[in-house]
């Protein structure tokens, strides 16, 4: 057997998806990771908005939302930039589990709103019924007279044992620090693998919450995210050359990533040599050991079978980027099976790869360091997964093969007849797969 079909069965959570069960305890398992990468594709798409506007002091932060009017205020007056801009109606608000929870019309769509009683907007929130897929109310802990949870050691130990059960996989360690009220809410301090989380539980023990962020922390990140758009979307007039040297940085896994090489791998094939094009990789890795692994392939194919790259990278963004995919990918890309297994073990040796995986204080942060392109990721000071440099100048582009056309072509000092072709100017879909999205998007990054 290879090593690249090796190096799929060894990765537990590849593993784990390729024999998933069919029993009710799986799908319980299965759909709360659901929960939690559907609430990660929200953040990450900027569905609150963070691309425009700023809010107004109607609500500041830790101001009590006594009553519907106030809630109703709070949204009518934030929403065009909560929405980004969507034209929206309030339909209905009222308690729910502790929350504030207002059923909101957006383009023609209803969706839901909770906000905690005492102004934090909840990223994220699903109720223990929906998850455990209960036809019953479901309950963590003991309810007092008052009809909420009884916060005490044995509360704690519920927790503990209730996450181990039902939301983290087998034989997982976890240990619940902390249980405490914060916010209107139970708040949950769970450390697992030397790293801390927090989620919220709902007082009557009905729902859990997956974030919540202040108004403060709001226009802190309003802020960042002007700081970003500052960056310049075209090269600068003492940056350009005669053959633009393109770097781009992802990662391999990272649905941002994938989706901006979606974006520009038209633009290189439509200009071919008149330009520079490098693959690079950010230098920690987000996706579990799958995504170092599928670094180290895609690193070794540019190194050492570089006209097979693009090819594959056509065929792996396009699949599902599960092992069944990258073995046809490879196979039907022509690629050496042989010399690209001797580079992964080269490689892997040279930059400690699987030798930082297995220890975690050379981590960065919670993440293992993925260092092929260390001092690049120094030099540009790139933060995640897409990074986008041409000529040594990052860039901001929205990723549609248009918009990243132009970007490039910026580069030259004297732009070839290429540049004048018109490609898609629709954007692809985050992840992998064919899909479009409407219009030409930018947000949306992997970072920690």
């Amino acid at each position: 057997m290879s090593k690249i079909k090796e190096r799929h069965k060894k990765d537990p959570k590849v593993k784990k998806e390729t024999e998933c069960c069919t029993s009710e305890e799986c799908k319980k398992k299965n759909g709360f990771v659901n929960i939690i990468l559907f609430i990660i594709l929200i953040i990450g798409l900027g569905w609150l908005g963070y691309t425009n506007g700023y809010f107004k002091n109607s609500a500041k932060q830790g101001e009590a939302l006594k009553n519907p009017a106030q809630v109703e205020k709070f949204i009518n007056e934030n929403g065009k930039m909560l929405f980004s801009g969507a034209d929206f109606k309030v339909k209905s608000t009222e308690k729910e589990d502790g929350l504030w929870r207002s059923i909101l019309e957006i383009k023609g769509k209803l969706q839901d709103f909770y906000i905690t009683p005492d102004g934090q907007i909840i990223l994220g929130t699903e109720s223990l019924k929906n998850i455990l897929q209960s036809d019953k109310e479901e309950v963590i802990g003991d309810i007092n007279k008052t009809g909420v949870l009884e916060v005490n050691d044995a509360l704690k130990e519920k927790i503990q044992k209730f996450i181990e059960e039902k939301l983290v996989q087998p034989g997982m360690k976890i240990e619940v620090t902390e249980v405490t009220k914060e916010h209107g809410l139970i708040k949950v301090v769970v450390k697992s693998q030397g790293q801390e989380q927090t989620l919220y539980i709902t007082p009557n023990g009905k729902r859990l919450v997956f974030g919540l962020i202040s108004i403060k922390e709001y226009k802190k990140q309003i802020q960042e995210q002007a700081k970003t758009q500052k960056k310049a979307s075209t090269v600068k007039e003492e940056n350009k050359n005669d053959k633009p040297v393109v770097e781009y940085f992802v990662m391999s896994y990272c649905p941002y990533g994938t989706q901006f090489e979606k974006g520009l791998i038209p633009v290189i094939k439509l200009l071919g040599d008149k330009i520079d094009a490098k693959l690079k990789f950010v230098d920690y890795a987000m996706h579990s050991k799958k995504e170092l692994d599928e670094n180290l392939a895609q690193y070794c194919i540019q190194k050492e079978q570089s006209d097979k790259l693009y090819p594959y990278l056509n065929c792996f963004l396009a699949s599902d980027g599960q092992a069944a995919g990258i073995k046809k990918c490879l196979t039907s890309t022509g690629i050496n099976i042989n010399k690209l297994n001797t580079c992964i073990d080269n490689t892997d040796k040279e930059f400690k790869v699987s030798e930082n995986f297995n220890k975690k204080e050379t981590w960065k942060g919670q993440f293992p360091t993925f260092d092929t392109n260390k001092e690049d990721n120094e030099k540009y000071d790139v933060g995640g997964s897409p990074t986008f440099v041409i000529n040594g100048q990052t860039i901001d582009s929205a990723r549609d093969s248009q918009s990243l056309l132009k970007a490039v072509c910026s580069g030259f000092k004297n732009a070839p007849e290429e540049c004048n072709k018109k490609l898609s100017s629709e954007s692809p879909a985050p992840g992998f797969g064919t899909a479009k999205v409407n219009g030409s998007t930018s947000g949306g990054g992997c970072a920690q």
